[in-house]
C-alpha cells in the first residue's frame, strides 16, 4: 500500500518525504513488474494492477507502455536513492567552512 503523502507524519522532514517517495516508487515498480510478468508468461489477455490506492487494468497491447513506465520508475528510484545517500548512486555533499 502506498504511503499517504498528505499525512503530517510524511512532512516531518525532507528525509522522511524522500524515504516515503522511494517506498511508493518501489511499490509501483513491483506492481508493474508483476503485470509485465503475468502478461508475458501466461496466456492471459488482461491483468489488474492494484497498488492499494489505484486500480488499473492493462492488456497485452499495453506491454510497451508498461516497459516505458518501468524504466522511468527505475530512474526515479536511482534519483531518490542518491538524494538519500543510499544505493549505488550515492549523492556526495561537500561542506566548505565559511572562514
Amino acid at each position: 500500500m502506498l504511503i499517504d503523502q498528505t499525512s503530517t507524519a510524511a512532512t516531518e522532514s525532507s528525509e522522511t518525504t524522500w524515504r516515503d517517495a522511494l517506498a511508493n516508487t518501489k511499490t509501483l515498480l513491483a506492481a508493474i513488474d508483476k503485470a509485465i510478468y503475468e502478461l508475458s508468461q501466461n496466456n492471459i489477455r488482461s491483468y489488474t494492477i492494484n497498488t492499494g490506492q489505484d486500480v488499473q487494468t492493462v492488456t497485452r497491447a499495453d506491454l510497451a507502455s508498461l516497459f516505458a513506465r518501468r524504466t522511468a520508475l527505475l530512474q526515479q528510484i536511482a534519483i531518490l536513492e542518491a538524494r538519500l545517500g543510499i544505493g549505488k548512486h550515492k549523492q556526495v555533499r561537500q561542506i566548505v567552512p565559511g572562514f
